[in-house]
């Protein structure tokens, strides 16, 4: 949307929030500023502000392919997607290349911490599973397996293992 501004309202965002949240945020808050709007407008004190079209932007179409982690970014890239994309359409990466499983990512947090590890290999430990990329680890909190029901990250570490020094793709 590039038309004149009539108002507008900040709301904070934090590091951690996933869309699914700020969608609903965004709901109560628009919801308001639509009345504020509309009563401006019919007492003939609403603004009409231009905008800079140096920021415009344009949303496209969001296609599975563009929802794929590619491990060897860094991690403020992938866990700004992990949380741009939840709970819909959701993030996604491969578990098992040859039989194509693919396991959705809901919530992660960052770990920024030199290693040595190749991008995409799984580390789990004492409940946890993180997964290495280019500068840290992503630390994977909900997911969901192909097939199977979302779930906390230590629920399913209690049914599912990874092959030692496995690679997500």
């Amino acid at each position: 949307d590039t038309g004149n501004i009539i108002c507008q309202e900040k709301i904070k965002i934090s590091p951690d929030e996933i869309a699914g949240n700020l969608h609903d945020k965004l709901m109560l808050t628009g919801s308001k500023l639509v009345c504020k709007t509309i009563d401006a407008i019919t007492h003939g004190k609403a603004p009409n502000i231009p905008q800079n079209n140096k920021f415009k932007s344009y949303a496209p179409k969001i296609y599975k392919r563009d929802c794929k982690i590619d491990w060897n970014k860094n991690v403020e890239n992938i866990h700004n997607k992990i949380r741009g994309l939840s709970p819909y359409p959701t993030a996604w990466t491969l578990i098992d290349k040859s039989k194509k499983t693919n396991i959705k990512l809901f919530k992660s947090s960052v770990e920024k911490v030199k290693h040595n590890k190749r991008c995409g290999t799984v580390v789990v430990n004492n409940k946890n599973l993180k997964i290495a990329a280019k500068n840290g680890y992503i630390k994977i909190h909900e997911l969901q397996l192909s097939g199977k029901k979302r779930m906390k990250t230590e629920d399913f570490l209690r049914g599912f293992s990874f092959t030692k020094n496995q690679v997500l793709h």
